[in-house]
């Protein structure tokens, strides 16, 4: 999950991801940090990405874990669009801002502790959605995709990106949040009505492209309301068994 981002002093819309294979992954579980200088030669190929006004991936990036009682609280990256932007000095320096920043992580979890069970119903949650077999979106109300599953991961980013922070029903300089423009096409209904706080009684099914084949899927939504207004929607999608050859 992203607490907060900033992209040239704007806020950027608040996601969370399971954890895959990319820089940010191995920094959380490596429990090291990782300067890239020139993300176009060494950096790793992009499963998920956050919409910015600038649709192009960085160039630079350093980022290091928040660690306190060797528990990793989460990490601090900073991103650049301009090649060799950090060096060693500048880890060190944030390393140094993520060692004052865990402690005082730390300090503010004591102080609330009464928000306990609601972090804990949370934890519960997330836990769920991570064990489930089927793909779990989450669009907020705008339609703007703000979580994933390992197992939706693991489907969409078999040959292709995702883009959280963007509406699913609109690309950035070509790309679209799941992909391609087929499938977008195909839950276009869906996203509408979810905004509205309706959700479409049949499933959808449509073909997802991936590296080696494609792949057959179907999708079923439910509301997510906030009170008495729509905050958005569920997406589910299951993987259809393979038509058998005649």
């Amino acid at each position: 999950m992203f607490v907060w981002q900033l992209d040239v002093g704007f806020d950027v819309c608040v996601c969370h991801f399971p954890l895959g294979t990319g820089f940010t992954s191995q920094v959380i579980r490596n429990v090291r940090p990782h300067l890239i200088r020139n993300w176009s030669q060494e950096g790793p190929r992009v499963q998920v990405q956050y919409a910015t006004d600038r649709p192009s991936l960085p160039e630079s990036a350093i980022t290091v874990p928040v660690v306190f009682d060797e528990r990793v609280l989460g990490v601090l990256s900073l991103q650049s669009y301009r090649v060799e932007a950090f060096d060693e000095e500048d880890v060190e320096l944030l390393q140094d801002v993520a060692a004052q920043a865990a402690v005082a992580i730390s300090a503010a979890k004591h102080a609330w502790a009464e928000a306990n069970e609601a972090s804990t119903r949370a934890s519960e949650v997330e836990a769920i959605l991570a064990s489930m077999p089927a793909g779990v979106l989450v669009i907020d109300h705008d339609g703007r995709l703000v979580r994933l599953n390992q197992a939706a991961r693991s489907l969409l980013c078999e040959g292709g990106s995702v883009i959280l922070g963007l509406p699913l029903d609109r690309s950035q300089d070509g790309h679209w949040p799941l992909g391609t423009e087929s499938v977008t096409d195909k839950l276009r209904p869906m996203i509408e009505l979810l905004k509205r706080g309706q959700a479409l009684a049949e499933e959808v099914h449509f073909v997802l492209p991936g590296a080696a084949a494609s792949t057959s899927v179907a999708c079923k939504c439910s509301v997510l309301m906030r009170g008495e207004s729509p905050a958005g929607g569920v997406l589910v999608l299951r993987e259809l068994p393979a038509a058998n050859p005649e």
